[in-house]
């Protein structure tokens, strides 16, 4: 099995990755430990099966050898991600990095979680001849919580204590803009973007066209123009679109390891741009790229983990704009930006928020924007196209509207086909009469009953975001 060989590869990497961690150096040690644990684990299973011995310590379920190897195939995601994060904190571009990245907990919380998803196939008995990383193993959640937050606190002191002439010698060399750029994050870390005002908007969103240079276009979304901007020696992106300032405000506060930050907003030339952080691309484009390349549609664009993990990345990004009390409404896979590593690991963040609304907090259910009809094609709900062709073109939205958009990427990621291809988007009768995309033969029953459920006819019917993640997280440890 080459697996663990990949997985002790990994490993090794990023524990020599970590001699280069320029930010977040707690917050990586305590990972770099646990991957360490991991590795021992894997070379004493591996000992044990070269040598033809009967003791695993390495739990495998009812499956044999079968389910050992996809046990490792969710563990080689698992470090991938945690190698796509470690890396963010080391390596070039730093000064990108420290301006997106000096506030990542939830980031690492995450990634702890996902090893914990392993443990089940991890032996977790004799945590004493381990050391490295075992001892966050037997922590309750409340002290592994305060461990993440106290670690968090140490990195975000560190920053702290950075200087300008510091960035310039240690990061990439000097750069003028080095000394309004440290000021930018440690006013960030001190004191908040929002709680000074100036000008009608909060200190911190406005961001200066003249520190900024369009290095180049990236291409046009439904309404939008897209650049990539360099901003004091940050890599970010320009959005050309209506909005209207509060919206800046709001959306900028946002901070969640699957949802784009947005970091600003700017006056380029006569247009008004929203500024947000750079991404490599969409998650439609991946796909069709991905497809071309399996040259066959019988398989899916992505294995069975990684599909997995895009959709619980996606479902973890809505469960946090639906607990900030935000729905989004045009959710579906070119409104999802991607970011591929050289670990293979697919990062992705929920986009496109054009279209977002507070609404009220004990229910999304406030008409859903003043600009139109909300959502995209067939990824529209039945209750909005419903209402869409009784001529109303502000409906109602909740939230069990962007649950529905989700059934229908889920459709895309494991299909890579787009729903309803070929018919008129305006043929609301398909959907209302209860039609939905038939999934391909190899998507397991499980996967297929929490579709039915998410595109489900009645809105009541479908779950929330919370529990989506929760099932994915179980389908994710059954794999």
């Amino acid at each position: 099995m080459e697996v663990p060989a990949q997985a002790l590869s990994i490993i090794d990497k990023v524990t020599k990755l970590q001699v280069d961690v320029r930010i977040n150096s707690q917050q990586c040690k305590r990972l770099v430990d646990r991957f360490e644990y991991i590795g021992q684990s894997i070379t004493k299973w591996d000992s044990i099966q070269s040598a033809g011995g009967d003791e695993q310590p390495l739990q495998a379920w009812d499956g044999g050898e079968v389910q050992v190897s996809r046990n490792f195939d969710q563990l080689l995601v698992v470090l991938k991600k945690g190698e796509a994060l470690v890396m963010k904190c080391s390596g070039q571009d730093l000064r990108t990095k420290v301006f997106l990245n000096t506030d990542n907990r939830d980031a690492f919380e995450e990634i702890h979680r996902d090893i914990d998803a392993c443990a089940c196939f991890l032996h977790m008995d004799d945590l004493s001849s381990l050391r490295k990383g075992s001892g966050f193993c037997t922590m309750t959640e409340e002290e592994r919580a305060n461990c993440l937050t106290t670690d968090a606190g140490q990195d975000l002191g560190e920053i702290l204590q950075l200087g300008s002439e510091t960035m310039n010698a240690s990061w990439e060399g000097p750069h003028e803009g080095s000394e309004k750029l440290m000021n930018a994050v440690k006013h960030k870390i001190e004191h908040g973007r929002y709680d000074q005002e100036s000008n009608g908007l909060p200190d911190g969103v406005f961001m200066d066209a003249s520190d900024m240079k369009i290095t180049r276009a990236l291409g046009k979304g439904d309404d939008t123009i897209i650049s990539e901007v360099d901003w004091l020696g940050c890599k970010l992106a320009a959005k050309y679109y209506f909005f209207v300032l509060h919206e800046v405000h709001q959306l900028s506060k946002l901070r969640h390891p699957h949802v784009v930050q947005i970091v600003g907003y700017s006056k380029i030339g006569d247009r008004d741009v929203m500024i947000m952080e750079l991404m490599d691309g969409n998650l439609e484009d991946l796909i069709k790229d991905c497809m071309q390349k399996n040259g066959s549609s019988n398989r899916g664009p992505f294995s069975q983990e990684v599909t997995l993990d895009i959709l619980y990345q996606i479902a973890r990004g809505m469960q946090y704009l639906h607990h900030q009390a935000l729905g989004h409404g045009r959710l579906k896979c070119s409104n999802v930006l991607v970011r591929t590593h050289n670990s293979d690991f697919i990062e992705v963040k929920v986009a496109d928020f054009g279209y977002a609304t507070k609404v009220s907090t004990q229910a999304l259910e406030r008409t859903f924007s003043e600009r139109g009809a909300v959502g995209t094609g067939f990824w529209r709900a039945p209750e909005v196209l419903s209402a869409m062709r009784n001529g109303i073109t502000q409906p109602t939205y909740t939230s069990k509207a962007d649950v529905y958009s989700y059934g229908m990427i889920c459709y895309e990621v494991l299909s890579g086909l787009i729903p309803f291809d070929g018919h008129p988007p305006s043929d609301y009768s398909l959907v209302l009469s209860g039609n939905r995309p038939q999934l391909p033969k190899y998507v397991s029953d499980d996967v297929a009953e929490l579709i039915a459920r998410c595109w489900h006819q009645e809105p009541e019917q479908r779950p929330e975001f919370l529990d989506i993640c929760h099932i994915l997280r179980s389908l994710m440890k059954a794999t």
